[in-house]
Parts: C-alpha cells; structure tokens; sequence
C-alpha cells in the first residue's frame, strides 16, 4: 500500500472531525427528542376524578366507628378513586375521611360561611332528633377533601357565600324567618409541571329541603335560580383565567333535572307540600286557584337551578341515572 502523504492524512482527519461533529449533533438532536417524550410523558395529566357525598349531618352515619371506617374505604377505593370529595352536610369539627387517606382543603365552616345543625334545621324538633345530640350546635358546612397520593396540584382555594338575606315569612305551622346560609367552595387544580389548563372544581348545597320548599311561591324560585348562578360567576371572574380552563359544579340541588308529572318529585309535591296550610294561603294571594297551577309553581321552582346552569351553557355530566 503506498504511504500517505501529510496532507492527505490532514484531510482524513478533518473529514473525521466533521464526522464526529455530525454524529456529535444528531446525538443532541435525539436526546432533545427523547427529553421532549419523557416530558410530555411525565406532564400529561391523567383524568381528574371527582366524587360527590353528603354526610347527612352524621344522622345516619354508623355509629361503629370501625365499621364507618371500612364502609368509607370500600366506597372510596377501587382502581378509580377519587382525586377529590365534594362534602355537603358535614360538620366542621368532625373530619372523618383523613383515616381513610383524604386531606380537608377548604372548610366553609372555617371560613365563616356555615351555621349550626339547628340554625340549618330551623331547630326542628324531629330533624334534631335523628342527629345525635351532641352535635346539634355544630357548624353545618361544605368541603373539599384531596386524596393523599393525588398528582393533582391544588394551587388555589376558597368559599363563597351564595344565599340571600331573605327572610320567610311563615304561617300554617310553617317555620320562619332568615333564609338558612347557602355556601359554595372551591379549589383550583393543576397537573403538575404540565401547561394545561386548570380545573376548578366547586362544592354547594343550595336552598331547598322540606323545610324551605313549603316557601316556594315566596320568590324562592329566584332564590334557587340565583345561587347556581353566583356559583358559575366565581368561576367566570378567576384570576388568571385561560379560554380552555375547566369548570366543575358539584353538590347538592335538592331536585332532578326534570320534574315528570307522577314522578318523583311530583310524588314529593302531592304528599309533602300540597297539604301545607301555609303552601295554600300563599297560593291565594299569588292567585293560584287550581292544583295544577300550585304544581307548575312548584315545578318551576324545583328545576329553576338547572335551567340557570343551562342559560350559562354549561352541560351536565350525567343523565337521569341520578336522582334526588
């Protein structure tokens, strides 16, 4: 083989060095690549689970505390847990879900938007009586809980108080005065690292309930139209607000969707309303003279908070499987 010359080997040698630099290049480019994949790996949020659950103000709650314990985890497990529990009707001294791996985030009782079990009641004999005592002058509240273990970032919390200074004024063995405080809190969430849009999720327990119901001709119609209302708007005025960020309205409204003419809660009307002394004097100075008229009033009323939430064209995530 014949010998190289100087500047043949220089020219071999720059061609390796433009070479390696290529290959040195293509490197960084796939590692970047695989950088970018881990990354969108890592970020992509998984589905945000969320559950709703009104504690009844423990009037039914076991009072085995094992046994409450292992019937909670039993509904709260599985392979899709809940990242969050929306609670109605706890109580904010009492916090039974942080055994069963459930962190409080935001408590409207701590807040200062709650009142008592009585307050709430309208210190009703019979309402009282399937509560334990001892928690009868406990604050009746909302709440957010957060599973321990959730990738779900919570980045920011409140509470807001979304019922009116309305007094009912009763009669016919009805109860009376103020309108009991009606509560909504929230969290904002996040998947961490990941720049996607939040979720905010909203717990409520609007006016509504035997007690309340029997005012239905005394513009609680509004009322229960309103609170939803007041609800979305603090999810329309958020600070730093993305187009594509998600509103979720959780909780208790007291009604389905639709009131069907010998369902349910046309049922709930004939048997638990109608009769109401105080249901009917108000339907004669409304100048309601006929059933059916006093039963379209009701119906109005009973169904006005999924109407506000349609006229702010939000849709809803479920369908009659749910009921009251």
């Amino acid at each position: 083989m014949p010998a190289a010359s100087g500047e043949t080997l220089d020219a071999l040698a720059n061609n390796f060095r433009e070479v390696d630099k290529a290959l040195q290049g293509w490197q960084q480019q796939q590692d970047g690549l695989k950088g970018a994949v881990d990354n969108f790996i890592e970020v992509a949020p998984k589905p945000l689970m969320v559950m709703t659950l009104n504690l009844q103000y423990f009037s039914s709650y076991p009072k085995d505390e094992k046994k409450a314990r292992d019937k909670l985890k039993e509904a709260l497990g599985g392979p899709h847990p809940p990242d969050v529990i929306c609670v109605q009707e706890g109580l904010a001294s009492k916090d039974v879900l942080k055994d069963v791996g459930f962190k409080l985030m935001i408590c409207t009782g701590k807040e200062g938007i709650a009142q008592s079990v009585r307050e709430m009641v309208y210190s009703d004999a019979a309402a009282l009586k399937a509560c334990p005592e001892q928690y009868h002058d406990e604050l009746l509240c909302n709440q957010l809980y957060l599973r321990e273990g959730s990738q779900w970032v919570v980045e920011d919390r409140g509470a807001e108080r979304i019922a009116s200074e309305t007094v009912l004024q009763g009669g016919g063995s009805r109860v009376h005065g103020p309108l009991a405080i009606r509560s909504m809190c929230w969290l904002k969430l996040r998947w961490p690292g990941a720049s996607t849009p939040a979720a905010f999720v909203m717990c409520t327990h609007i006016t509504g309930g035997r007690f309340e119901d029997q005012y239905f001709i005394q513009q609680l119609a509004e009322e229960r139209h309103r609170q939803p209302e007041k609800c979305i708007n603090v999810f329309r005025n958020r600070k730093g607000a993305r187009d594509d960020d998600v509103g979720i309205l959780v909780g208790d409204f007291n009604a389905t969707e639709t009131y069907k003419v010998g369902g349910p809660m046309s049922g709930y009307f004939k048997f638990g309303i109608a009769s109401s002394e105080g249901v009917k004097s108000d339907a004669e100075k409304a100048g309601l003279t006929s059933p059916e008229a006093i039963e379209d009033a009701f119906k109005v009323y009973m169904v006005s908070p999924f109407k506000a939430i349609e006229a702010q064209n939000w849709t809803f995530a479920y369908g009659e499987e749910v009921g009251i």
